[in-house]
């Protein structure tokens, strides 16, 4: 697919930009809901089918900086769990490779506590604004206090080699009104409003200070009611596990790929494109490679150990999607992309070939 990439690696700056968007729906980067971000994608190359390998904060941005399953980083959910310190992190080979790594943080689930601030040489998570309708594990501080300290860390930096990462927090559930928003939008769509503001600031000042390779990506979507479920961590439909991902390479123009690809793929990418080798241990594949054709995996712990439910594990084929569940489920996204028609009643051996696939290349087994 992207084989042609070998040929130009720019190298006129090796900085990166990370931007991690929480709880962003790949279809809320529009030109009404996302004005700048919809913009920077026509200028980059964005990956339409992207999606997450797991619909919660700490365990999918684990995924990002390790290039991971969340089966493989054991980072299985939120706040009960703490990378080990033997995982390798993208930052940490950064660092041995002559980077200077920071990291600006959005929400306490993402504390330095559960260890992802390891390679890090700065790691900001202090968090200014404590809501009262959120619990603990959702102490935030909104986009324009983050991307204010990114801002004055980026204008007074003077290194050579830097790797920054910058996390916005507010899509996520309670969504509150900003008057910079269009008060016409729905909460949801005034957070993704507010926070486009920061982070068009934020990638301005970077590529006008620093220059280099910019990542945005969403964590994992928002299911906004679609299929009984109001937020997100519960189910596996492709509106939580959907997100935005945009890569900008220097002097090069805008593309768009409908080829499906995974979170985990942007920590091979980024160092394919610095001429790094990556862990042959990742699960994770660079996008500069010719793609082939693979199967994707999603899971999602919270049910069972919020709940006591029954864990859903999934798999995608870039075709078909199987969900395993106590009643499976099984969906042709070409056809059905709300996955409204399930098709495992009709196609019972192509159910089965799933569960086998996913019982043996990934886990059905809660752990």
């Amino acid at each position: 697919m992207l084989l042609f990439f070998l040929l130009f690696s720019l190298l006129s700056s090796k900085d990166i930009l990370l931007i991690t968007l929480d709880t962003t729906r790949a279809d809320y980067i529009t030109r009404e809901y996302s004005p700048f971000l919809y913009s920077f994608s026509q200028k980059s190359f964005n990956f339409k089918n992207c999606r997450t390998p797991v619909p919660l904060t700490l365990p999918a941005h684990t995924s990002i900086l390790t290039g991971l399953y969340p089966k493989n980083h054991k980072v299985r959910n939120n706040s009960s769990y703490k990378l080990k310190n033997e995982v390798l992190t993208l930052q940490e080979i950064l660092k041995k490779n002559g980077y200077f790594n920071a990291a600006f943080v959005s929400s306490f689930v993402l504390n330095s506590s559960f260890n992802l601030n390891k390679g890090f040489d700065i790691y900001d998570d202090e968090m200014l604004e404590n809501y009262d309708r959120k619990d603990f594990e959702m102490q935030e501080r909104g986009a324009r206090d983050t991307s204010k300290r990114a801002l004055e860390f980026l204008e007074n930096f003077k290194g050579e080699k830097l790797f920054l990462w910058v996390h916005f927090f507010d899509p996520h559930y309670p969504y509150l009104s900003h008057p910079e928003s269009p008060q016409n939008f729905s909460t949801y769509a005034q957070e993704i409003y507010f926070m486009d503001i920061s982070v068009k600031a934020l990638v301005e000042k970077f590529l006008q200070k620093r220059g280099g390779i910019v990542v945005i990506a969403g964590d994992h979507g928002e299911s906004l009611g679609e299929h009984g479920e109001e937020t997100h961590g519960i189910f596996l439909y492709e509106a939580v596990l959907k997100v935005p991902l945009i890569i900008k390479f220097p002097e090069k123009g805008g593309m768009v790929f409908e080829e499906p690809v995974l979170l985990i793929d942007i920590f091979p990418t980024i160092l394919d494109y610095l001429k790094i080798d990556a862990p042959k241990t990742i699960d994770g594949i660079s996008l500069l490679k010719n793609l082939g054709k693979r199967d994707f995996y999603f899971e999602t712990f919270l049910p069972s150990q919020s709940f006591g439910w029954a864990t859903p594990f999934g798999i995608f084929d870039g075709k078909y999607k199987f969900i395993y569940l106590p009643k499976m489920e099984l969906y042709n996204l070409e056809k059905d992309k709300g996955e409204k028609v399930n098709l495992l009643g009709r196609e019972k051996e192509k159910g089965k070939e799933f569960l086998k696939k996913l019982k043996n290349n990934y886990t059905i087994e809660y752990e």
